[in-house]
């Protein structure tokens, strides 16, 4: 895999994770009135930081340092497992934008009609239990794939299509959380019209 597409892989991760932050920092202020994501911040850079270093384990040579590096250094396969996780990461992200978009609106709504959405009010660990959902799902595939890999009859070509059917997948989610938020701010839109109103 060329640099470059890690690199743009790394960095559309980091501009939904933006986004997805400062989604959180609206909901809370909306919530709370309050704005602080330190601890919050500090486990999302260091996990991007660490996703990083798995990203260019192999052009860092850090299978010359790390055991751990050179036993995953040396899989055949060892940059399709980490493309897949990255396109796993953005649906997750983009998932947990969509529970943002939707609390907001639910606040914003309850601010307009005198009413309190007690499910709108907190974060009821929504996001983490994507996320635990789909790396199990990206586990479950890539393990299966795994076993795979040396089978009778199986040529490189088809592994690696197999690997193409993953991001296929994540990217059937992906357009549909995309259009789940698009649809939620056309909402937001009008609702905070009607407050101008």
């Amino acid at each position: 895999m060329a640099i470059f597409t890690k690199i743009m892989g790394l960095l559309w991760l980091l501009a939904e994770g933006l986004i997805m932050v400062y989604m959180r920092k609206v909901f809370l202020f909306l919530a709370k009135g309050d704005t602080d994501q330190k601890n919050y911040l500090i486990i999302w850079i260091t996990f991007f930081i660490i996703l990083t270093l798995f990203n260019f384990s192999l052009e860092l040579h850090l299978n010359n340092f790390f055991k751990f590096f050179n036993f995953l250094s040396h899989h055949r396969y060892y940059n399709g497992y980490v493309w897949n996780f990255l396109c796993t990461l953005w649906v997750v992200i983009e998932g947990a934008i969509v529970i943002y978009s939707f609390k907001i609106f639910r606040l914003l709504k309850g601010a307009i009609e005198g009413k309190q959405y007690t499910q709108a009010t907190s974060l009821r660990y929504e996001s983490f239990i994507l996320f635990v959902i789909f790396l199990v799902l990206y586990l479950i595939y890539h393990l299966y794939l795994n076993s795979l890999i040396g089978a009778t009859g199986l040529r490189d070509s088809n592994i690696k299509n197999i690997f193409f059917f993953y991001i296929k997948l994540c990217g059937i989610f992906w357009i549909l959380f995309e259009w789940a938020v698009a649809l939620i701010g056309i909402k937001v839109f009008f609702l905070l019209k009607r407050m101008q109103s």
